[in-house]
């Protein structure tokens, strides 16, 4: 059984190390679902677009208008599209 001290400091050597490496590109089935998600999350706001543009009803225009709201500033899709610009750099 190594020392109880040792294993500490591999430990804290091994935390210490990983803050130098460079990022790890991302896998291709996490860039293929990225994409996905993203081309499905647009035409999700083309469909609310075409539903506010066919309808009349004010309640139904209101809830629309707040769903391509959240769907344009959504966090998720900052996110995804901040990794896919530094998976390219």
């Amino acid at each position: 059984m190594p020392n109880p001290l040792e294993a500490i400091f591999n430990m804290l050597r091994i935390a210490i190390d990983n803050t130098n490496e460079p990022k790890s590109p991302l896998h291709v089935i996490e860039v293929g679902d990225m994409w996905t998600y993203l081309a499905l999350v647009e035409e999700f706001i083309r469909y609310e677009e075409i539903g506010l543009n066919t309808t009349s009803d004010d309640e139904v225009k209101e809830m629309l208008t707040d769903v391509v709201k959240i769907c344009e500033s959504g966090q998720e899709i900052k996110h995804v599209y901040e990794k896919r610009r530094n998976s390219f750099t």
